[in-house]
Order: C-alpha cells, then structure tokens, then sequence
C-alpha cells in the first residue's frame, strides 16, 4: 500500500462511525443534529487533519453525518433518540487516545430484518450488520443484504466480527475474528491488540508517533503523527502532508511531497495510466452521479 492510501484509509476510519445519536426525549432530527455535531467536534479537536480532508470544515462535516445518522431509524430498526443516546455523551468525553468504535454505547441495536432481508443501515438487521453490495466497478451500493456476524475463530473475509473482535489474516489462510489482546499482552501478525493499541516488539503497546522533521521508515515503527497531518516523505523524513483544492493536482508529487485533497475530493487519475492527478469534488445533492 503506497503511501497516499495508507495515509488516506487512516483517515476513512472516521467514516465507518458514524450513526448514532443523542440521548433524551428528543425527535430523531433533534437527537442526530446534536449527534453529529458532537462526532465533528471530537474529529477536529483529535484529527483535525483528516476532517479537512473529508469534509473541508466543522459545518460540512455536521450536514453529511446528520443524514447517516437519520437512517439508523430506516424501516426494522428498533433504534430511539433514547436508546443510543449514550453514544453522543461518550463522544464528548472521549480522551483522543480512545476510539470510537470502543464504545459499546455507539454500537447498533439489533433490528428486526433477518439475515438475507434487503437493508440500508446496520440498524435494521437482527445481526446489526448490513453488508452493502459492490458493483464491477469497486463501487460500494447504499444498498445491501442482512448478514450474520462472525465469531471467535470463524472467517471474517466475507463479513464483519462480532462487536469486540478483531479480523486477522492468519497467514495464507482465511482472516478470523480474534480477541484482540490487551496492553504488555503478547502479539504477532496473527494476533491482534485492543483498539488504540499497536503492535511493536511483539507485545500489544500504545502508538508512539514522531514529530515535524524526525527521521522515519515506512517499514518500521514508529510512524509520523498522521494526527496532526504528518506522513513519510520520500526522504524518509516526516513531513505535512499538503492539500489541494477541486481541479488541482493530487497524489505523490514529482518533488516528493504529497498532495491530497480537501472537502471530500477524490484524486483521480486523468487520460490514461500516463495522466496526471487531480482533485474532483463530490457531486452535490441533487446531481448526477456515478
């Protein structure tokens, strides 16, 4: 995985927490508009870098999250403003050396669609897992099937884990859903270690990142701050990342720096494996898409 991507799927793991909503006897609207604003606010006060890539800005960032949040209420979802209202609350206290994917109170409540029953939201399948179709073109639908979580041992290659678990390539093998071990436990590549953990020496210990300006090695630990925009330039040296607007260039840059973009641009490539990056912005609602 170059460097762009790695930089980037670290930055899309904001993107796979994103329903839930605030407690008390609110409406669904009342309960998601404070909801999201509590995510965009933990986002910017943790990855401040990775908001701006995603969303460009606080309000953005609170528009879009409003609208995931709204569908853990789609048709067979048992959900309330009450019933995942802890969600929020834990977000506001969050330390940024915690994740949201471990707290239990952001999980979904199980729905009432069965396994196999078309769904749009996690919120209502029994399983509380929605698995969303992808065309031939790697393009991921809104829509998907109900579908059965897996557990300790089982393979995980064509599902999600039970809330808890981690999915761990077991060599040649099919990834399984482990119990991920805790701090100063042993680990390897087969292993997995508690969320906010990383593995180094072969034990399970918290991330130590490097500063502006300190030598690094993409092949080894530890990695730049990707938390306050830092990557591995080709001088092994961590560097900030730069940004680039809609219709500018993107991607590793012939002087060695990389570029990414803003506001939820993607960098496509343009005329060809010869062409050059640019920045494309998402359509707005309403338009076109593909």
């Amino acid at each position: 995985m170059n460097t762009s991507m790695k930089w980037a799927k670290t930055g899309l793991l904001l993107l796979g927490l994103l329903s839930f909503s605030m407690c008390g006897s609110k409406t669904p609207e009342q309960a998601c508009q404070e909801g999201a604003k509590s995510y965009c606010d933990y986002a910017a006060r943790c990855y401040p870098p990775q908001l701006r890539a995603l969303y460009g800005d606080n309000p953005t960032c609170e528009g879009r999250l409003y609208l995931t949040c709204m569908e853990s209420f789609a048709p067979g979802s048992t959900a309330t403003s009450d019933s995942i209202g802890g969600c929020s609350k834990a977000i506001t206290t969050l330390s940024c050396d915690a994740s949201v994917d471990s707290q239990s109170s952001c999980n979904p409540t199980p729905g009432t669609l069965i396994n196999g029953a078309p769904c749009g939201s996690n919120y209502q399948c029994q399983s509380t897992y929605c698995k969303l179709s992808v065309n031939g073109s790697g393009m991921t639908s809104s829509c998907g099937s109900c579908t059965q979580r897996a557990k300790v041992g089982d393979s995980c290659d064509a599902t999600e884990c039970e809330f808890g678990l981690g999915c761990v390539t077991q060599g040649t093998g099919p990834a399984k859903c482990v119990t991920p071990a805790a701090e100063g436990s042993q680990c390897s590549s087969g292993a997995a270690c508690q969320s906010g953990l990383v593995c180094t020496n072969n034990l399970c210990a918290k991330p130590q990142y490097l500063g502006p300006g300190a030598a690094c090695d993409p092949s080894k630990g530890p990695s730049c701050d990707f938390r306050i925009g830092l990557y591995c330039n080709g001088s092994k040296i961590c560097e900030a990342v730069k940004y680039a607007n809609n219709g500018e260039a993107c991607g590793s840059m012939s002087n060695g720096t990389l570029t990414i973009c803003q506001a939820g641009a993607q960098c496509i490539q343009m005329g060809g494996i010869l062409g050059s990056k640019i920045c494309v912005a998402p359509a707005k609602d309403g338009q076109a898409c593909n």
